[in-house]
């Protein structure tokens, strides 16, 4: 009887640690959950400068995966035509076009409401935006290219024909800071430091199949695709996007190219004049005197660039200027 009892109670203990057990595993799995969960708070009454609304506009978005993040906060989810005009955006919106732009709904919470309203930037800074537009245009080789205050812009003295204004980005461009200079009728430069989002969506050259490192790249191996690229994202500027199939058809790859993957400049190996271990000719002219003998590069090198090279007669390493495609000059 007392072993029965006794054995009873064993039972009702491992009973009781297995749920306590099944209960922390519980809500584990919850916390865990919950920090995985991005949240939109969508703010009460916004301002802004361009008729496009874009969440990162008018939210305050936080969660763990960064990217994610980036993506959100360009989604445009509405917009305001004309000024003194607003518009409520609420959660129903949100999620619409979170859901059109393929965004799992099941790890998104949206709370409050926004009214946005839009107000034309001052003519001053209408011209200041046109400007640093054209600069990341050039900056990136990009054509392209939207650019959105992350502050409101300041009122800066007007741009005319006789205005010099001088861009200073601080620190990597991604970051979309940049110092403005503005200097105009010989007075004191206006200067201030302005903040960007910049977006950029165009044609580009995509992969699609995986592309082994040094393979020709036959044009079976691509398609042309719109895409929004993120310059947040570290892969962004790992090289220049490139928007035309024949530039990349028919060459090497320098590394290994993912299905999918918009394909760069430093995706390609890179084409020189002369490549090293190659056999060139080499040209020693002095007046009428013009002697032609064989050789190797050592290095890769481009026109007008000096490279060292072997003489195979001689044995001998000397230098000389690359004047055409496997040719080198000795200059004596």
């Amino acid at each position: 009887m007392y072993l029965s009892q006794s054995n009873s109670r064993v039972i009702d203990l491992m009973k009781l640690l297995s749920l306590t057990s099944l209960f922390l595993l519980s809500n584990f799995w919850m916390v865990g959950a919950a920090t995985d969960t991005t949240i939109i708070y969508l703010l009460p009454v916004v301002t802004i400068e361009q008729k496009d609304i874009l969440i990162g506009d008018i939210a305050q978005v936080e969660g763990v995966k960064l990217q994610l993040l980036q993506q959100i906060k360009s989604i445009k989810v509405g917009s305001v035509n004309q000024a003194r005009f607003s518009k409520s955006i609420g959660p129903a919106q949100v999620n619409y076009w979170l859901k059109r732009n393929q965004i799992d709904l099941s790890q998104i919470e949206v709370r409050g409401r926004s009214k946005v309203s839009y107000q034309q930037p001052a003519s001053g800074s209408a011209d200041l935006l046109a400007q640093v537009k054209a600069f990341y245009q050039q900056a990136l080789q990009i054509k392209s290219v939207e650019i959105r205050p992350r502050m409101k812009m300041p009122v800066i003295p007007p741009i005319n024909s006789e205005t010099r204004i001088q861009f200073k980005p601080k620190g990597d461009l991604q970051r979309g800071l940049l110092g403005v200079e503005v200097y105009s009728n010989n007075t004191t430069p206006y200067r201030t430091t302005l903040s960007f989002e910049i977006r950029i969506e165009q044609a580009v050259v995509i992969a699609k199949i995986d592309i082994p490192p040094h393979t020709k790249i036959e044009p079976s191996f691509l398609k042309l695709e719109a895409k929004v690229l993120d310059p947040s994202h570290p892969s962004f500027w790992q090289g220049i996007p490139i928007s035309r199939i024949e530039k990349v058809a028919g060459q090497l790859s320098s590394r290994q190219i993912r299905q999918g993957q918009p394909i760069t400049d430093q995706d390609l190996q890179k084409i020189y004049c002369v490549a090293k271990d190659s056999p060139v000719t080499i040209i020693a002219q002095h007046g009428q005197l013009k002697i032609q003998a064989q050789g190797v590069a050592c290095e890769n090198g481009e026109l007008g660039q000096l490279i060292r090279i072997k003489n195979i007669s001689s044995k001998k390493e000397i230098t000389g200027q690359i004047i055409g495609q496997k040719k080198v000059q000795i200059h004596f």
